[in-house]
Parts: structure tokens; sequence; C-alpha cells
């Protein structure tokens, strides 16, 4: 997973904050994309965890903390991601006292490809 990860963090395109609870984004999964890499052979479709970790990454980024999921209180899938698509994300967050909570939409185009709330905590040194 760290691969993917570094991957990640590479391609993220963070836009300006729209307010200080309320990030904005982007990644191109292009094919080297390491979590195209064995799902599945010959008909490449991106796992939902690496979904789930584009979303950690774009808040760690526009929070400028580091960190990790608690919990996926709830995620729905609606359209695979294939190599060459870029995915745009919006996710708001609030503040809580021990955790972040974030609830987000990510669209390829005009194609909704899944929905999720998270709650996020400090990662552990």
């Amino acid at each position: 997973m760290n691969n993917i990860v570094k991957a990640l963090k590479q391609r993220l395109r963070l836009n300006e904050p729209l307010t200080s609870d309320a990030f904005s984004g982007s990644f191109l999964f292009d094919s080297d994309f390491p979590g195209f890499q064995g799902h599945f052979p010959g008909n490449p479709i991106l796992p939902g965890a690496c979904l789930i970790e584009a979303a950690v990454q774009l808040i760690s980024c526009g929070t400028k903390q580091n960190l990790v999921p608690a919990e996926v209180e709830r995620v729905k899938f609606f359209s695979p991601v294939k190599p060459g698509e870029e995915v745009k994300l919006d996710f708001n967050i609030e503040y809580l006292p021990d955790a972040i909570s974030a609830k987000g939409t990510m669209m390829s185009g005009d194609r909704k490809i899944c929905t999720m709330k998270l709650k996020l905590t400090g990662a552990k040194p």
C-alpha cells in the first residue's frame, strides 16, 4: 500500500481551498498507477480502497495534517474508474474533538464515481 500512497501524493492536484472546511482536487489515474496491477488482468478497475486513500490524501494535504482513516462510516460506489481517467474530489470536513469527519463525492466528468463519509485521525509516528 505504501507505493500506492506515494503514487497518490505524486498525482494529487489540490485546488485552492474553497473555505477552511471544504477541499477539492483531482487525481489522474494513468495506466501505470500501481493500484491497477492485478485488479483485474485484461480489464483494469481501480480498487475502492484506492479511492478511499485518495480522499485521505486530499484532506491530509488540505488540512496540512498527516491523517489516517479511523472509520469508513459510509461509502457507495456508482461507477468504476478505468486507466486514463481523471477523478475530481469534493469534500467538506468537520473538526471533531478527536478526529476529522469528511463527507464527499468523486466524479469523472459528469459521471458519479462514489460518495463517502470518513472519520480521520492523526497518524501515529
